[in-house]
């Protein structure tokens, strides 16, 4: 079945028969009434419309100007959905080399940390900022995950030793609206700080000031994505035949009827290697529950189909789903004629948009003809296209967490690996 939503996002999933249909119809209702457990964190659904008007979004707007204008390097602290949307929102625009285009656009070079234990990242993004003009954005509902808080506890120490006072006008805390280490940390140095709404959870929160305050930093078009997310939240209102509908019960069949247990998001570009980890983040976190739920992987075509390809083309055959996310090139280069005498005289002329989308079709026919249930998403390469295809997946996840009978807005694992690891003897070593 094709499913066309806006101009240029198409969904293309054949399911053999509509088993599942009505318990997909009866999940994503689920969804939309609010019956369902985890209903309280469902702020997300019309977010994108309400935060659009918002007296906050124009506050956020401006105070990334004055980041920008005063910042040749930003700091992005944060784990998980707190990272997650600015990187893949960042890397999908300018891919691997935005820092190294970054003055040339005007743009302040933006770096992410507290992601990782890593020293050695760590190590470098201290030697980055020294002798240049920086700040950070710090983003924690809490303020309590060790990870961006040590990161943070370190970096503070170099800005209040480089600004004194004035390291705090450079500091930009997203929080909960009034409890928190952070929020209390933003209260005393009197940071400018954005809210994390209590109904919002974090793989959740893209279109809140989590990812968009970085993402205008970046020098990119918030209201765009804003709008194709607009478009997402209105196509997607209780219309069970929507994008995310078909793709929840897609997955479904694959999971209960086909019994596969991992899903391979294959994406067209590097660009989108991000885009894929926020996917897995989302996804993964959300079902993983219970021991239920379809393990998310990645590949990028072309570059995998010569290393896992040879899994997926004859590997188990009960294992595996794949979805192909086919993007619009938002450039093109020609190949041209030169004096070489190789192969490619045939191939002089074409375009590489034209060998990409040749090694896509050949990887979804070849997996396809192999045994893996295959399903494709074509979308363009605007900010909107993007926005709505993010708004339709939190649809998607959400309805998919329900068919499977667990709650899509916990992650029970995710805290009791924080308690374990708090408590770990390491420390002491």
């Amino acid at each position: 079945m094709i499913t066309k939503t806006r101009s240029h996002v198409i969904g293309d999933f054949s399911i053999p028969s509509d088993k599942f249909h009505k318990w997909m119809i009866k999940s994503y209702n689920t969804l939309y009434d609010g019956t369902g457990e985890g209903s309280k964190m469902r702020g997300w659904l019309n977010w994108p419309k309400e935060y659009y008007v918002s007296e906050e979004y124009r506050t956020l707007k401006s105070t990334a100007k004055e980041i920008r204008e005063k910042s040749d390097i930003v700091i992005v602290i944060g784990i998980g959905g707190s990272y997650l949307t600015p990187q893949m929102i960042i890397h999908s625009e300018y891919g691997d080399y935005y820092n190294e285009l970054a003055s040339k656009n005007g743009n302040p070079r933006i770096y992410f940390a507290g992601r990782d234990l890593s020293p050695e990242h760590l190590k470098q993004i201290i030697e980055i900022v020294s002798g240049v003009d920086w700040s950070i954005i710090y983003i924690s509902k809490s303020g309590g995950t060790i990870e961006p808080a040590l990161s943070f506890h370190t970096l503070w120490e170099l800005l209040e030793k480089q600004y004194g006072k004035e390291a705090n006008q450079r500091v930009y805390a997203v929080t909960d609206s009034s409890k928190g280490i952070l929020k209390g940390l933003a209260n005393d140095g009197d940071w400018r700080s954005f809210i994390i709404p209590d109904d919002i959870g974090g793989r959740y929160s893209g279109f809140t000031a989590c990812g968009l305050l970085p993402i205008a930093v970046a020098g990119i078009n918030t209201d765009k994505l804003l709008k194709g997310a607009i478009d997402a939240v209105n196509d997607c209102y209780y219309n069970p035949s929507s994008f995310a509908g078909k793709y929840a019960e897609w997955r479904y069949y694959n999971y209960e009827e086909r019994t596969n247990s991992v899903e391979v998001y294959a994406v067209n570009t590097p660009f989108l290697a991000y885009f894929s980890e926020w996917l897995k983040q989302l996804f993964g976190e959300s079902e993983g529950k219970d021991g239920k739920g379809l393990f998310p992987a990645s590949i990028i075509i072309p570059t995998d189909l010569h290393s896992l390809g040879q899994y997926l083309q004859e590997g188990l055959r009960d294992l595996i789903c794949e979805t192909f996310f086919d993007r619009d090139f938002k450039k093109n280069v020609k190949i041209p004629k030169v004096s070489l005498k190789d192969n490619l005289k045939i191939r002089e002329g074409k375009k590489f948009t034209q060998a990409a989308a040749a090694a896509m079709d050949g990887a979804y026919n070849a997996h396809s003809e192999g045994g893996n249930a295959c399903s494709y998403v074509r979308f363009g390469s605007t900010l909107e296209d993007m926005g709505y295809l993010m708004q339709t997946m939190f649809v998607a996840c959400a309805v998919s967490a329900y068919m499977l009978g667990v709650n899509p807005f916990d992650q029970p694992g995710v805290e009791s690996h924080k308690v374990k690891m708090q408590s770990s003897s390491k420390w002491d070593e």
